[in-house]
Formats: C-alpha cells, structure tokens, sequence
C-alpha cells in the first residue's frame, strides 16, 4: 500500500503533533490523504491515528482528559470522517456520469463539516467546544449564551465572523465555503446561475479561494460551467485537510491558519 518504508508511520505521526501551526494545511495535504488509505485498508482503527500518545500514560488511561469526553470527541470525529468518505463515494460516482448538480450538493456537504470544525477549532474554552460536540451528537442545533445570557442558535453570521480570527489558507477556504453552503437550485442551473443569489462579497470570496489555490481566472464568471473541472481537486482539498484538523480537535488544540 505504501511505496517508502515508515510511510504509514510518518502520516499517524504528522496527525498526532498537529499544533495548529501556520503552515499545517500544507503537511495535511498528505497526511489526509495517507489517513483515508489507513482507514479504507483497516491498517488502523478509524479515530486512533489522530489521539496523540502523549495523553496517555503507560497504563493507557487519559492523563488530561477523562474517558468520558474523549470518547465524545472521537465519536464527533468518526461522525464527520464518516460523512466524508460518504461524500468522497458520492462525488467520485457522480462527477464520472456528469452529475454536476449532485456534486455541487456534495462539496457543500463537505464545506459545510470542513466549516463547523474549523469554528470548534476556534474555542480556547474546551468546555465550550465539547457542549457544541455533544449537540451534534444528539442531533441538537448549536445554540451559543449572548450577554445577556439568553441561548440562541449560532448562525451563519456567527460562523462568517469567525474567519476574522484566521489566517492563510483557512481563512481562504472557511469564506469560500461560507459563501458556497448558500448556493441553491443546482439543478437548475443550465438555465438559473446559482451563483447570482450570492452577495458580491460572497461571490468575491468564492473567486479568490479557486484563483489563489486552484488556479481559477479572477477575471471568469462564476457559473456551474465554469468551475465544473476544478470540483475534484477542491474537494481533495478540503477532505484532506478536513482530516488532518481531526487532531486539533482530539487533543484540545487550537485551529489557527
């Protein structure tokens, strides 16, 4: 399955020290895409590349964590890792018949979990972020406490003003992604361009996502037809990094660009 010797080894072990460093996405290029062989193969099991051995003492329990909330946690990440294989299938079948529509619907998908990890990668309040986790669990929506300590959902504005927090290629894909899960009518599009329901700063931050990191004309208009090829390598993209920020949220780590 690997060409190199320790290839298998170097992948586990770039998921296990992620530290939230400025140049993470590029490891996690790799990295993503060595995981999801691991998974597929069984050559490890599902959530455990990403739990560092340095939380756990020779007798295996937790040192930082109780048994409780990791456990939480690593449920959250299989629920998302799941869903994304799902999408990986989905999309593969469908962009092979020219079913464009339904992989637009399917990088949304992705856009979207890539969206919520990288906001509870945004929490220093580890508390905070496990309350998040267990509503998705349970099938909750995020609700978050106003100051004036009335509850109420997190919404997309919420999620939007996140990205002024980050830097470098998060930010870049956390607005793309932002401006993209509010597409619609993709069915339709031979006839209705989905993409002039989007705001200009929308459509802006769409643009610039594809130009800087998939080589997409800034001068283009943005249509179905014309972002078409560039579907699968955004979402290799996005999955691969989506995987590597597994860890992030694993080890209580901060999510910063």
């Amino acid at each position: 399955m690997f060409h190199k010797a320790g290839e298998r080894e170097l992948a586990v072990k770039q998921a296990q020290n992620y530290d939230g460093g400025r140049d993470g996405w590029v490891l996690g290029v790799g990295c993503g895409l060595y995981l999801r062989v691991l998974y597929q193969s069984g050559m490890i099991p599902s959530t455990a590349a990403v739990v560092s051995s340095e939380n756990r003492n020779v007798g295996g329990q937790f040192k930082n964590n109780t048994k409780t909330m990791v456990d939480i946690k690593q449920q959250f990440v299989e629920l998302i890792r799941n869903r994304s294989e799902e999408n990986f299938e989905s999309l593969r079948d469908d962009f092979a018949k020219r079913r464009i529509g339904k992989c637009m619907e399917t990088l949304r998908t992705e856009l979207d979990s890539f969206i919520r990890v990288m906001y509870l990668g945004r929490i220093s309040n580890i508390n905070e972020r496990e309350r998040l986790i267990k509503q998705t669990l349970s099938g909750e929506k995020w609700t978050i406490l106003t100051p004036n300590n009335k509850w109420k959902q997190v919404t997309d504005k919420d999620m939007v003003d996140k990205a002024n927090e980050l830097m470098g290629y998060v930010q870049y894909v956390y607005k793309f992604g932002c401006g993209f899960i509010h597409l619609s009518d993709f069915h339709n599009y031979a006839t209705i361009n989905p993409f002039d329901k989007l705001s200009e700063t929308e459509k802006s931050d769409v643009k610039k996502y594809l130009n800087k990191y998939h080589h997409f004309p800034i001068g283009n208009e943005l249509t179905v037809e014309s972002i078409t090829n560039y579907i699968p390598g955004v979402f290799e993209k996005i999955s691969s990094n989506l995987t590597y920020y597994f860890g992030a949220i694993i080890n209580n780590g901060m999510i910063n660009t």
